[in-house]
């Protein structure tokens, strides 16, 4: 039998995988209190506005990249990630 290795935050892969597999569970059955947004609504935000939404959706997928990196052991990173 294959032993799961310990991360650096002392928890194996397996823990990992199952809280990761919950989150994303509970994170798709919790409805969005985000309202649809259409092209028209879009043009009439002033460019202040919407350079901050901007701004916060590439800061947000930068939050999650960092997220994703530090849940994986430094040993597992590839080159190619």
């Amino acid at each position: 039998m294959i032993e799961d290795q310990q991360g650096a935050n002392g928890m194996s892969q397996t823990e990992r995988g199952f809280i990761v597999a919950v989150a994303l569970l509970v994170g798709t059955a919790v409805p969005s209190l985000a309202a649809a947004l259409t092209g028209n609504d879009w043009w009439a935000y002033p460019e202040g506005w919407k350079l901050a939404y901007i701004e916060g959706v590439v800061d947000a997928h930068l939050g999650i990249g960092l997220a994703i990196r530090a849940a994986i052991p430094v040993g597992e990173l590839s080159v190619s990630d």
